[in-house]
């Protein structure tokens, strides 16, 4: 409506002029910004003591309300009883550095976040593509068992605290550290949600668009962050931060999470 007034032409004009500003800034951004689904390397990666391994990535899930669907079994898939609405799922890897290295977008609102990454955790297990050694900090909804255990690491539960006093020290400082590192995730989500309103508004119910918006706004948030800078993650996880963390001893984050 807005962009219509501005240049005086009509709603049908205006959508198509934004279909096509939206495949071609699909299109500069993968060719110009960092693509997703890299190679973890070492160099990606940070280390918090010998209480964890070496970590490259943080993952969550994020919910974006969509309109309702006309059809009766889309719209049933994408209800969202927990939340009492319509919504697609989505799951980001966050790196260090702020950029999304991981995404699977677009599913539908009733599928859990652990059921959206079936091709991260053939990536996680794949050495080609992980480093031996290094793992992603994730919450308790994502899977830890087998051989997902040294690749994904999580928050303590609460049967899992031992009865042996010295151990169930190491298991609690542990679980401290996790929590706080997991605020990394939550600064990546608000890095999408505040800097792109468009996540806040109903996504149409319309399949290819919808998926066409949200990989934009991925692709558009790592042009962003590797050449505006703007980002939470890259400015705790940075050189600088680790420096003054180990010359003053004080963990901004840990205080406060």
């Amino acid at each position: 409506k807005t962009i219509c007034q501005l240049f005086g032409v009509t709603p049908s004009t205006a959508s198509v002029a934004i279909k096509r500003i939206r495949r071609r800034v699909i299109q500069i951004a993968v060719y110009a910004g960092p693509h997703l689904l890299n190679k973890s390397t070492s160099q990606d990666s940070f280390s918090k003591g010998s209480l964890c391994p070496r970590l490259f990535g943080f993952v969550d899930g994020c919910s974006f309300p969509c309109a309702t669907a006309d059809d009766a079994d889309v719209q049933n898939a994408y209800y969202n009883g927990w939340k009492s609405g319509t919504y697609v799922n989505n799951v980001f890897v966050f790196s260090p550095t702020g950029k999304i290295i991981f995404a699977s977008i677009n599913a539908p609102g009733s599928w859990h976040d652990a059921a959206l990454c079936g091709d991260l955790y053939e990536l996680l297990l794949n050495e080609t593509k992980t480093t031996e050694g290094l793992a992603i900090v994730a919450d308790t909804a994502f899977p830890r068992s087998g051989p997902l255990a040294r690749k994904i690491v999580a928050p303590m539960e609460i049967d899992t605290v031992s009865h042996a006093t010295n151990v169930a020290i190491e298991q609690i400082k542990r679980h401290q550290l996790i929590v706080s590192l997991r605020q990394a995730a939550e600064w990546g989500m608000r890095a999408l949600q505040g800097t792109f309103g468009r996540l806040k508004t109903q996504l149409t119910s319309h399949n290819s668009t919808r998926f066409q918006i949200i990989l934009s706004i991925v692709l558009l948030h790592n042009f962003r962050t590797k050449y505006v800078g703007l980002n939470q993650i890259t400015s705790v996880f940075s050189d600088d931060y680790e420096e003054a963390l180990r010359d003053r001893n004080y963990d901004r984050i840990a205080r406060y999470y």
